[in-house]
């Protein structure tokens, strides 16, 4: 008969502490410290290339005013068409800043006015508009717009899971792409054109957009003076969309619409600028998901090379690095540096640069080192680092985010010497300095799998309480001592099947289990016993379930949640819990079966049937929902 296992042995707690480097640590520090300070040698200092990534946080706020206000303006055109001379300007309108609207269409009456002739960069420049002080543009025009803004949400990989450089340029432009919906009605009261006796006009509308981040001497391709959308080929400003031109009318109505994709204006304007409009493939990938500016700070120069860049800016600090420091211990060092090169620093646009580093660094802050692929290594190993090859293929790693894996800020550089080679005498270890952010987790796989980890580490398994498993308390059987019970930690899940008197089951985990024997741990049978003793199906008296509200009782599908929430108010009038299970399912029904034929009018897969709501899925909704506040 096989016994409980109450002790582990001395190799397999040392095992368990190393493993641990939060634990290691100390004892690692502990053991190779002497504690007299005599013959202490000097340490010394490893050489590291450190590279901060948007020193100045320009691009952060960049982003977040993108998030705030996308910038890009939208300038309505009203034009008289003729078909013998120049069409005449009959007035403009803007749109309100796009970060006002919303999904839903939204009706507007735009005051069609003059051009404003004493303020540059507030009106597309054109020398017809300049119409002088008598005559005066008059009229409404009519609109309904809506404005998406992401257009759509960019899927989010699996825990784990990591993506192609292409997937995650595509993720990172959908972040900062939005869709404007303009649908162009009527307007009524325009100003006549060149026929002034007969009051007519053949107006039509012309669609501009203006990206507010340029200036007037900042352009880029297809980006002219202010920001208005240009053509590559002629230079003339090219317009969004334009309606047809109704005849003989000072109040047209067109009914036209269109769809628009627009990207915000700061990611707008990186694009044009480092030419990643033009590019396809593979560079169009890597000027999406390329870094901002990069300032570089030097740690452990040789006495050889002080005495020819100790004046040279990054390398006039004489901060030092030691493999024992901690990647926690370096941001301050890296700080300190900053503080220092700010003080050296005599050229003015520099200083600010490091006093921002030395203020602005904080624990959000990510220190990664560059890890090369199997086939940059393979090159290095062959020494070919001068081949095009090499060259090549080192570029392009060095610009994907993904190349760089994060450092855990409580293990020192000692941890990581053998793997990244820290330490080495003759060789700078390069390391990126990037603030970790939403966005910066689609960009770098490695960042994002990384942060996964760290949050598994701090949660605590007592609050684990998710729609498939939550954490409670279950009954053990003892099967090897007479059938004995006891209550244990457990992960409980889901039942998957309700029978017919609406009893439950479920699957339990225990957290803590008997290993078997020494003796009987080689048995393949008996090991397999022993797993199998760690899981039980029980029902509702044999657990119970932690968390207040555990979330594993309710319906785990969304599509039900809109219904569930109408159950107090069939129950407020009178229907027994089956009733309103009947009731609920033939909504649910209905609605699925006109999704249906939508999906089978456009030529569409149509989606399955969602299953359908169960008694239990009531009692939860009645037992933990919110009561009717009808009286």
């Amino acid at each position: 008969m096989g016994g409980v296992q109450k002790a582990i042995s001395k190799e397999e707690f040392v095992t368990c502490v190393l493993a641990n480097p939060v634990l290691s640590e100390p004892l690692r520090r502990l053991s190779t410290t002497d504690c007299s300070n005599r013959k202490v040698p000097d340490g010394i200092p490893i050489k590291l290339d450190v590279a901060i990534v948007d020193p100045t946080q320009e691009a952060a706020e960049e982003d977040f005013m993108d998030a705030m206000n996308v910038r890009q303006s939208i300038l309505l055109e009203v034009w008289d068409h003729d078909t013998l001379s120049r069409d005449e300007f009959l007035g403009e309108c803007w749109l309100p800043p796009l970060s006002t609207l919303g999904s839903a269409p939204k009706a507007l009456v735009l005051p069609v006015r003059n051009a404003p002739a004493d303020q540059e960069g507030y009106t597309r420049p054109h020398s017809s508009k300049k119409l002088g002080k008598k005559i005066k543009c008059t009229g409404d025009l009519f609109v309904e717009v809506s404005w998406t803004f992401p257009a759509e949400e960019p899927p989010q990989p699996a825990a784990g899971e990591s993506s192609s450089v292409h997937d995650r340029a595509h993720q990172e432009e959908m972040l900062h792409t939005g869709k404007l919906h303009l649908k162009i009605l009527k307007a009524e009261g325009l100003r006549s054109g060149a026929e002034l006796t007969t009051n007519k006009a053949d107006p039509y509308v012309w669609v501009y957009i203006r990206n507010e981040t340029f200036g007037k001497n900042d352009h880029a391709r297809g980006i002219g003076h202010y920001g208005w959308r240009t053509s590559v080929q002629s230079g003339q400003h090219d317009p969004l969309w334009h309606t047809s031109w109704k005849k003989g009318t000072v109040n047209p109505e067109w009914n036209e619409e269109n769809t628009i994709m627009i990207q915000s204006g700061a990611f707008e304007k990186k694009m044009k600028k480092t030419g990643g409009v033009l590019s396809h493939g593979g560079k169009h990938d890597r000027a999406v998901l390329a870094d901002q500016s990069e300032l570089r700070i030097h740690f452990g120069e040789s006495p050889d090379d002080a005495p020819v860049r100790g004046q040279e800016s990054g390398h006039r600090h004489k901060v030092a690095v030691y493999l024992g420091d901690s990647i926690h211990n370096f941001r301050g060092k890296l700080q300190r540096a900053c503080e220092l090169e700010a003080s050296y620093e005599t050229d003015a646009s520099l200083k600010p640069v490091y006093q921002a580093i030395a203020s602005n660094m904080s624990s959000n802050h990510a220190v990664m080192v560059f890890v090369p692929s199997p086939k940059l290594r393979e090159l290095h190993q062959q020494q070919r680092e001068k081949s095009y090859e090499y060259r090549r293929l080192y570029k392009v790693e060095e610009q994907d985010p993904s190349s760089w894996q994060p450092l855990d800020p409580v293990r020192t550089f000692s941890h990581y010497a053998a793997m990244y080679g820290f330490g080495h005498p003759q060789m700078s270890q390069r390391l990126k300095v990037v603030e970790g952010n939403e966005d910066y987790k689609l960009k770098n796989n490695r960042y994002r799998i990384f942060m996964q980890d760290q949050a598994r580490w701090e949660t605590r398994i007592e609050e684990t309480n998710t729609d498939l498993e939550c954490f409670g308390y279950a009954q053990y059987i003892h099967q090897e001592d007479g059938g004995s019970k006891e209550w244990r930690q457990a992960i409980i899940e889901r039942p998957e099947h309700v029978a017919e008197s609406g009893q439950r089951f479920y699957k339990a985990s225990f957290l803590h289990c008997p290993l078997p024997p020494p003796a009987l741990a080689a048995d393949e049978a008996s090991a397999a016993e022993a797993m199998q003793s760690a899981r039980a199906e029980l029902d509702e008296a044999q657990m119970l379930l932690a968390p207040a509200n555990a979330r594993i009782l309710g319906s785990a599908r969304l599509e039900h949640r809109e219904f569930l929430a109408k159950a107090w108010h069939l129950h407020d009038d009178g229907m027994a819990d089956k009733d309103i299970v009947a009731a609920l399912n033939d909504e649910l029904k209905e609605r699925w079966q006109k999704t249906k034929e939508v999906e089978e009018h456009e030529g569409q897969s149509h989606t399955p049937a969602p299953p359908l709501i169960t008694l239990s899925d009531v009692q939860f909704a009645l037992k933990h929902g919110e009561p009717s506040q009808d009286t």
